[in-house]
């Protein structure tokens, strides 16, 4: 009776094993092949691809296993044959050195489970470390990704203290991840922390610039300057309004399509710190210009202007024609807005007309019913 050598090797999620047995090819001769194919749970392997690939001669056979696990090939050549098991398109297992032979036909199973114990049992101990190695990593991966999970939960639901526990320790676990810490960040601005929010902004930043330098991604380099424009406002909550402008710069050049959100956010600042008045202009004015569409960015600027009102010697007031133009446009885009009562009071307090079609909520409400 021949006998069965195994040579077992894992790398990763593979499982290679060799099973030699002594052939003897009688090329005239053809047989069949059946088996089972059982998984690392030890339930059967449901469709998966048996691979039969003929190594005497190049030939190349392949089959299926059904909803038992079982497979079937009638008609191969006798001759020595690898034969592997593909689950979608990806090699999970193959023996080597498997012989059909003349006669009965040759009976061959697959059992994932026994295979990876026999491969461990025929380790070194180098072989053995590294596989403990990459097991320990899988797991900690896994630790992880739960506890980020969960922090996202609990900051979706506003309980900010929680998240906070999640994410502190999946940083810890990986201190490598730069969304762990944009996320720490959020949390620590929602939380009102804000010179922890601006170290975990600085932790994010130092992780992704290197990726985005290294790659051409579109998706990382957004969330580069989301991390900035983030930064910005949590440097201008700890009180550093200069390095706020520095970084709302910075996320301009990363991503200019986010310029109007980011002057927008810009001017906003600005205004908090009672920067000087053309400051706060031009900081509006680059938001409109960035996205013309954004009401809110025209109201800000209008008012803004409306600093430079001033009333003349016959008791008339002169306001900037900008100012007047901002506040028409904003009507224009969001008529019954949050500040479209203001609006039209900055507009009739500078004694000047409503222009827009939607300068009266009558008038609004006619153009809505039309």
């Amino acid at each position: 009776m021949a006998r069965k050598t195994f040579f077992v090797f894992i790398v990763t999620a593979m499982i290679v094993a060799s099973i030699s047995l002594a052939p003897r090819a009688t090329f005239a001769q053809t047989n069949s092949i059946e088996g089972d194919a059982k998984g690392l749970d030890g339930q059967p392997l449901v469709g998966v691809e048996v691979q039969l690939d003929r190594k005497d001669i190049k030939q190349h056979f392949q089959t299926k296993t059904d909803k038992k696990g079982h497979f079937f090939h009638a008609g191969l050549p006798t001759g020595t044959y690898r034969i592997s098991l593909w689950q979608d398109g990806k090699e999970i297992i193959f023996h080597d050195n498997v012989a059909i032979r003349g006669g009965e036909p040759t009976k061959h199973d697959f059992d994932l489970k026994a295979d990876q114990e026999t491969a461990i049992r025929s380790m070194t101990k180098e072989q053995k470390e590294v596989v403990e190695k990459i097991e320990k990593e899988k797991k900690a991966q896994g630790d992880m990704k739960k506890l980020y999970d969960d922090g996202n939960t609990l900051f979706a639901n506003k309980q900010y203290d929680q998240a906070l526990v999640q994410f502190k320790s999946a940083a810890e676990i990986d201190p490598n991840q730069y969304a762990i810490f944009g996320r720490l960040a959020e949390t620590y601005d929602r939380l009102k922390q804000s010179d922890d929010a601006v170290a975990n902004y600085q932790k994010a930043i130092a992780l992704l610039e290197p990726q985005v330098a290294q790659k051409n991604d579109p998706k990382l380099k957004q969330d580069l300057a989301s991390y900035y424009n983030n930064y910005g406002g949590a440097l201008a909550n700890a009180k550093k309004p200069k390095e706020a402008m520095d970084a709302y710069n910075k996320a301009v050049s990363i991503n200019p399509e986010s310029a109007g959100m980011v002057y927008y956010n810009m001017g906003a600042v600005l205004t908090n710190t009672h920067a000087p008045l053309d400051d706060r202009v031009s900081a509006f004015k680059k938001a409109t210009d960035a996205d013309p569409k954004n009401a809110n960015a025209w109201y800000q600027y209008g008012v803004t202007l409306s600093e430079k009102m001033s009333i003349n010697k016959d008791g008339t007031v002169s306001a900037p024609p900008e100012m007047i133009a901002a506040l028409n446009k904003y009507l224009e885009l969001d008529p019954n807005g949050r500040y479209a009562e203001g609006a039209k009071g900055l507009i009739q307090a500078a004694g000047q007309t409503i222009q827009t079609s939607f300068g009266s909520n009558k008038n609004a409400a006619k153009k809505t019913k039309k």
